[in-house]
């Protein structure tokens, strides 16, 4: 469940980031055509240059245990051209609660790539590492992390209503020093899921999205056979477009459901700025 809120996260964080700076490259309403603060990467090098931040606070619980990790990202990148991207971003993270009886600090860089295939069609790619140490009791352990994922995006717009769909897969992994376990955990994760969206006048896009994922666990802690392997995770938020000039952001809630002896919710603000 850690590496799912830390490395797994980055992932999905710099692909929803992704998704923000491509969206004026998407068909959408005529009415929106003429909003400026939509305008991306625009020719000529405009607004080439994109910052963004995200603070996710996640709460797992498995069986009577739970765990808080609240993990804050930030990322920079550019565009090389209207349909290309490269970037980078960094990631600190804190976990606390009875799930171990332990507290973990660590980081993460990953540098990414977003590339805008057709309106319709966009592919995001990433991969990382970091480090970080857990605190349980006397005990201290040092792991090594190491993620990469992909996403093809899909996006089409009926009049208001933007209907949105994503293929994932995520893998990312935690490794422990011989002196201590000389094992890791590991998670390879595969993702299909939707989204539904409706655009308001003033630039809010109201959103609910639902996604399926199956994934294969291998833990030196704790026995997570029974966490179950599929789970449903349900999304509600909004994203708010000019704020102020190319400032962007939203705010979403999720909720995960369908394994045996676990769940996991979380709350994600982001923001973005083109410049």
């Amino acid at each position: 469940q850690q590496i799912s809120s830390t490395s797994l996260q980055q992932i999905v964080t710099i692909s929803n980031a992704i998704g923000f700076r491509m969206s004026s490259l998407q068909p959408r309403p005529a009415h929106l055509t003429s909003n400026e603060s939509l305008s991306g990467m625009a020719a000529g090098g405009q607004n080439a240059w994109n910052t963004w931040s995200n603070l996710t606070n996640n709460n797992n619980e498995y069986k009577s245990l739970s765990q808080n990790v609240v993990a804050s990202t930030v990322g920079f990148d550019y565009a090389l051209n209207p349909a290309l991207v490269v970037g980078a971003s960094v990631a600190v993270d804190r976990a606390s609660g009875s799930l171990l009886n332990a507290t973990t600090k660590g980081y993460s860089v990953a540098p990414y790539i977003g590339w805008q295939i057709s309106k319709e069609f966009s592919l995001d790619a990433s991969a990382g590492w970091g480090e970080s140490k857990t605190q349980a009791g006397t005990v201290e352990f040092k792991p090594e992390r190491f993620f990469y994922g992909a996403n093809l995006n899909y996006t089409q717009w009926a009049g208001n209503l933007q209907f949105a769909g994503k293929a994932s897969y995520l893998y990312g992994e935690e490794k422990y020093d011989a002196t201590t376990l000389n094992t890791k955990n590991k998670i390879d994760q595969w993702r299909l899921g939707g989204q539904v969206s409706y655009w308001l006048s003033g630039g809010a896009m109201p959103f609910v999205g639902v996604s399926y994922s199956h994934d294969k666990t291998k833990t030196a802690l704790i026995t997570t056979n029974d966490l179950g392997k599929n789970a449903w995770l349900w999304s509600a938020g909004v994203n708010v477009f000019s704020l102020k000039d190319n400032l962007s952001g939203g705010i979403v809630f999720n909720r995960e459901s369908g394994r045996s002896n676990s769940k996991r919710e979380s709350v994600m603000l982001n923001l973005n700025y083109r410049f």
